[in-house]
C-alpha cells in the first residue's frame, strides 16, 4: 500500500473498524514510514480532544428539523470515501455544538473561574493546547526540515499543559532532528516524549535507530527491546501489533 492509501485507512485503523487483513499492513507501514506516522499521531490526537467534548442536550425534534432544512442540499456519495475529510467534517459539527455548549457555561462572575490548574484556568490551558496542536499540524505536513523544526518549537512555547499532545511534538522534534544528523538533539527530544509518554514506543525506537547509527549495539538493542515490551502489552490487550513485534524482532536479531 502506498502512504496516500495508509493515511485514508487510519480513521479506520485507529477507530477499530479497519478489516483484519489490512491492520498488519498498515501497523508494519507505521513502523518505517515517519510522514504516515506523524499523520497517525496527529489524528490520534484530534480524536481524543473530540472524545472529551460532550454535545449538549437539544430539544425534542432538533434532529428532524435540520435534516428539513439540509435535505435538498445533500450531495450524493463519491465511489471512494476519504475518511480525513468524513473526520474533519464530524469533527466540526461537534466542535459547532460544543461551542453552544460553552456559551451557556460560561461564569459570569470571577468567582466562576476559580477553580485553574498551574495559575491558569482549564479553558485557557484547552486554547493553548488547541494553539498548539495548529502548529504541531503544520510542521508534521511539511518536507521542510527547518520550517518543520520552527513550527515545532513555537508548539511547544505555546504553554500546552496536556502531556499527550507535548510528547507527541517532542517525538517529532526528535524525528526532525534525526533527519537533519543532529543526534545529540533528536535524543533529548526522544527522552522528553518518553518522560511526557512512557508508552509512546516510536520514541524508544527512534533512540534505538540513533544508537545503531553510532555502532552501540547493545544500547540500540535496549531501547529497541523495551519499545518490543511496549507492544507486547498493547498485543495482550488485543491490538493488532503482532506485525510490528516481528519486525522488531527481526532488527534486534540482526544487531545480536
Amino acid at each position: 500500500m502506498q502512504c496516500d492509501e495508509i493515511q485514508d485507512n487510519l480513521y479506520d485503523y485507529i477507530t477499530g473498524r479497519l478489516a483484519p487483513t489490512l491492520k498488519p499492513v498498515i501497523a508494519e507501514h507505521l513502523m518505517s514510514c515517519s510522514a504516515c506516522r506523524a499523520e497517525h499521531d496527529e489524528m490520534k490526537i484530534t480524536l481524543g480532544l473530540l472524545d472529551q467534548i460532550k454535545p449538549p442536550q437539544v430539544s425534542e425534534g432538533f434532529t428532524e428539523r435540520v435534516m428539513q432544512i439540509l435535505e435538498p442540499k445533500v450531495l450524493p456519495f463519491t465511489k471512494r470515501p476519504v475518511y480525513r475529510h468524513i473526520m474533519q467534517g464530524t469533527a466540526a459539527a461537534i466542535v459547532i455544538l460544543a461551542v453552544v455548549s460553552v456559551i451557556k457555561l460560561l461564569p459570569t462572575t470571577d468567582k466562576d473561574i476559580s477553580t485553574t490548574r498551574g495559575g491558569a484556568t482549564t479553558t485557557a490551558i484547552a486554547e493553548d493546547c488547541k494553539k498548539a496542536i495548529e502548529l504541531y499540524n503544520k510542521g508534521t505536513s511539511t518536507p521542510d526540515l527547518k520550517l518543520k523544526e520552527s513550527l515545532l518549537k513555537d508548539a511547544l512555547a505555546i504553554g500546552c499543559t496536556d502531556n499527550k499532545v507535548l510528547s507527541r511534538i517532542h517525538n517529532n522534534l526528535g524525528d526532525c532532528f534525526e533527519q537533519q544528523n543532529r543526534l545529540d538533539e533528536a535524543l533529548v527530544d526522544y527522552t522528553k516524549a518518553i518522560e511526557l509518554d512512557p508508552q509512546l514506543y516510536t520514541a524508544f525506537i527512534g533512540m534505538g535507530d540513533i544508537y545503531k547509527k553510532r555502532g552501540q549495539k547493545q544500547a540500540a538493542i535496549a531501547k529497541y527491546e523495551w519499545a518490543l515490551s511496549i507492544l507486547k502489552d498493547a498485543a495482550a490487550k488485543g491490538e493488532n501489533v503482532r506485525e510490528s513485534i516481528d519486525k522488531l524482532k527481526m532488527g534486534i536479531s540482526k544487531l545480536k
